[in-house]
């Protein structure tokens, strides 16, 4: 249903993700307006319950069982006290429902609301109302308090880790030992004195993920996608079983090595050449890779899945702290040469945005197989990738720094 709101996501989504605050979306139909019903999807559900103020998983089917809750409509200057209606009906399977009452007087079919949650009750922004959404600029407003409620600071090791950075940067140019897409960030652990041999095992400093990139020739940020993590499909709620399956099916021949591959990007909402996409299915919190050919009118195929929150648990493990560091390079010789520059540091990932952001094709993943002379497929990672542009949107950014 998200797909339908009369408003983009992705710039709500930015300007509380920038702020450090979870934030949950729903988008009111015309019949749910009329029948004061909103379907209560997974990431709202998983929102309230880690916040500690409702457990739909522990709440009994029918209207005695209703649990009524503060919430406050957010205007431009004021907030407006109301209440929550969260429920599971005895029809169907008990689908979990929420209301806000009055919510007809606040909000029309297919406006975004966004949902800040916290002890003292549910906080409804109409995010499709310019004017509530221009008051976070004023500091007097309830948005604006919403907004800068978090406070977000470095750790002990980040410290460290910084001054080490700092170090690494006054070396100038460093001639790199290494080649292809991974040399800029396995040349900074090792002048960090990290192995390099442990760079996809987990977090490389004291906790700490360590993500290089190039910059681009005039300075900036280079157009590339940054691996946030890898993680196989669940094998055991998929159709296909293993990456073998996988690529006899959607593979194709290499000339010139006279081998299968699949090197392909799937992203939500439009299929690639393989005919590969991704659908977001909050209600069973999966996200399924499907394949479909549509110049044939193909129905969708279920290809593999993954658990959500496998994928958001991999995400906090691999990102609780980062630092993104550029480099400069140039060749000389017929090697690179990096200098270490800059760095973002990142702390407390909203993993709850990586479905929407899944959902939204900002989040994507590569299928890096290939086939051994045996036949099987070798596996390079199942690597979910997103632009460094967009990491606002998933990892609240503490500080920049100039090394």
């Amino acid at each position: 249903m998200l797909q339908k709101s009369d408003t983009p996501i992705l710039n709500v989504l930015s300007l509380f993700s920038e702020k450090g605050i979870q934030v949950s979306f729903i988008v009111p139909t015309e019949t749910g307006l009329e029948k004061s019903i909103i379907d209560a999807i997974s990431p709202l559900r998983k929102h309230l319950k880690e916040k500690r103020l409702h457990d739909y998983d522990e709440q009994s089917q029918g209207t005695e069982y209703k649990k009524i809750i503060k919430a406050y409509f957010v205007e431009k200057n004021e907030l407006v006290e109301t209440k929550a209606s969260l429920y599971r009906p005895v029809t169907k399977n008990g689908d979990p429902r929420i209301w806000f009452y009055n919510l007809n007087t606040y909000a029309n079919a297919y406006n975004l609301l966004a949902l800040v949650i916290d002890s003292g009750g549910i906080y409804v922004i109409n995010a499709s109302r310019s004017e509530i959404l221009a008051s976070a600029k004023k500091e007097s407003s309830p948005l604006f308090n919403l907004l800068n409620s978090e406070e977000v600071s470095k750790s002990p090791a980040a410290e460290e880790l910084l001054v080490r950075l700092k170090d690494v940067s006054s070396k100038g140019f460093i001639k790199s030992k290494y080649t292809g897409d991974t040399a800029v960030g396995a040349m900074l652990l090792e002048m960090l004195g990290i192995s390099v041999y442990d760079m996809n095992k987990g977090p490389d400093f004291k906790g700490i993920e360590i993500k290089a990139h190039r910059r681009s020739m005039t300075g900036g940020k280079a157009r590339t996608r940054i691996t946030l993590f890898s993680q196989i499909p669940d094998w055991k709620i998929s159709k296909l079983k293993s990456g073998t399956q996988i690529l006899d099916k959607y593979g194709y021949w290499v000339e010139e090595s006279g081998k299968r591959k699949l090197y392909v990007t799937v992203r939500s909402q439009t299929p690639n050449p393989q005919g590969l996409y991704f659908e977001v299915d909050y209600e069973n919190d999966w996200l399924k890779n499907l394949s479909k050919n549509i110049s044939l009118g193909q129905d969708p195929e279920d290809v593999v899945n993954w658990r959500l929150d496998v994928l958001r648990n991999r995400l906090l493990e691999k990102h609780r702290e980062t630092f993104f560091v550029g480099a400069n390079v140039r060749k000389s010789d017929g090697f690179e040469h990096f200098h270490y520059v800059d760095a973002e540091y990142t702390r407390k990932p909203i993993v709850q945005n990586l479905d929407y952001l899944i959902d939204q094709g900002i989040v994507t993943m590569d299928y890096t197989l290939s086939e051994k002379p045996s036949g099987a497929a070798k596996d390079h990672g199942y690597l979910f990738k997103m632009h460094q542009g967009n990491f606002n949107l998933l990892l609240p950014r503490v500080e920049k720094y100039n090394l």
